[in-house]
């Protein structure tokens, strides 16, 4: 019994390093998706000048939850300063010359993609750090049962 148990422990160690794993992979696929969203918002201003309120109902029907970001209606797994940037840029598109909004969304846009970089440059440390203390931890509990 206690083998089985020994079994379970550390394959439940092992899942959950695997689930980090997506978990941190998802959050950067998240974050290339804003960029493509804050891409299209600025091709569709500087393009087509059209209305920000046409170009957020147009992208609805594509994207519900980048939508749910500018409504603050969704929680992204995002850093603090990145999320203020976001909302405040949401929040304030529509109000201001073709330029300005041109310029804030490239500045927003630039923020966003830095913080990806970021992540994906630590992603392996990470994910191996994290793998690393999960099965230590696993194997540590497993010797206290044994």
């Amino acid at each position: 019994m206690k083998l089985f148990g020994s079994i379970l422990i550390l394959i439940a160690s092992i899942t959950i390093s695997y689930h980090y794993e997506k978990q941190q992979r998802e959050k950067i696929l998240l974050l290339k998706s804003v960029l493509n969203f804050i891409d299209y918002i600025k091709n569709q201003i500087c393009y087509f000048s059209r209305p920000i309120d046409e170009i957020y109902q147009k992208y609805k029907y594509q994207n519900e939850s980048l939508y749910g970001l500018i409504h603050g209606n969704i929680c992204f797994p995002f850093s603090k300063n990145i999320l203020d940037e976001l909302r405040d840029c949401f929040s304030g598109l529509g109000q201001g010359y073709k330029e300005e909004e041109i310029k804030k969304l490239e500045y927003v846009s630039k923020k966003v993609s830095e913080e990806a970089l970021t992540l994906e440059k630590e992603l392996v440390q990470r994910v191996r750090v994290f793998r690393a203390i999960s099965l230590f931890v696993g194997c540590s509990v497993v010797i206290l049962l044994v």
